[in-house]
């Protein structure tokens, strides 16, 4: 009786074990790296155009990944603390951006911007409590 007890378990681990796999397995099948055709990211259609906005201009340490590309290497804030947005720059070697910046990434710049506001890729987010965008900025200057 023992051992037929001991059979039943293990086949019911095992069942376990392989469905388990088959739900993790269908479940991140459908994510991709690229966010290329999720409608999201710097690449995307912008959601709206916004002028003339006050920001606060920092580095970006946020993110799913390092930062040392021409995207997202910058963020401009806006609000008040519980309730902010973050929009990330997508090209920071835009030449208004590059002449306000400075080698020192502990300087936050209080701004005026304007600019294509794209949708963020919930891939991008880990499990921030911000509003996060993508921008393509057209205007940008200190304040």
């Amino acid at each position: 009786m023992s051992s037929y007890l001991n059979t039943c378990y293990m086949k019911s681990m095992l069942l376990l074990f392989i469905g388990s796999i088959a739900i993790i397995t269908i479940t991140n099948s459908g994510c991709t790296k690229s966010n290329a055709n999720n409608g999201c990211g710097c690449d995307s259609q912008p959601l709206q155009n916004i002028t003339n906005i006050l920001g606060s201009l920092s580095y970006s340490t946020k993110g799913t990944s390092p930062y040392n590309t021409t995207q997202k290497q910058y963020v401009i804030t806006t609000g008040v603390p519980g309730l902010l947005s973050d929009y990330f720059v997508c090209d920071s070697s835009f030449l208004q951006l590059q002449s306000i910046i400075d080698t020192n990434r502990n300087i936050v710049y209080p701004v005026i911007f304007s600019g294509a506001v794209k949708k963020f890729c919930s891939s991008d987010t880990l499990f921030y409590l911000n509003l996060n965008y993508n921008i393509q900025l057209t205007n940008i200057q200190k304040r």
